[in-house]
């Protein structure tokens, strides 16, 4: 009886991680012009793609050449705080990798790495910001291009 229980809460979560895996994000403009994400589109809404770690973390240009001081944050989907992290450079134009710590086996490897205790985690070339914050992540970003 016990091990019935056990497999259907098993099934359970297989089938709650498949969805999550599954989810898309949306992005639009609200009426007073600030940038609004979220999983369920508005009429205007397009499409964004959440990126995820398939190759060495780092920021890359158009041409696929690394930037100075790459922007990388490790995160999850389900993270407010990431969801945070993830509006405010998109709105700021900052370019970013993100790394979903759950989603892949070297993103896990890399956030294992650094001890990570909780996400999300924010490198700023070799500088690290555990959380978020506006102010602080601009100071890194000014400390990198000083460099």
């Amino acid at each position: 009886m016990r091990t019935r229980s056990y497999i259907r809460l098993f099934a359970a979560l297989a089938l709650m991680t498949l969805s999550a895996a599954y989810a898309e994000v949306y992005k639009w403009k609200d009426e007073q012009g600030r940038v609004q994400f979220g999983d369920r589109p508005p009429v205007s809404a397009e499409k964004v793609p959440i990126r995820s770690f398939s190759a060495p973390a780092e920021t890359t240009t158009e041409s696929g050449a690394p930037t100075a001081a790459g922007v990388i944050m490790y995160s999850t989907t389900w993270c407010g705080v990431c969801k945070q992290a993830r509006q405010y450079m998109v709105s700021k134009g900052i370019p970013f990798t993100e790394v979903d710590v759950e989603k892949s086996d070297a993103g896990r490897d890399a956030y294992k790495k650094l001890n990570g205790r909780g996400v999300p985690i924010i490198m700023v070339g070799d500088k690290r910001m555990n959380g978020f914050s506006a102010g602080r992540l601009e100071q890194l970003l000014q400390a990198s291009r000083s460099q």
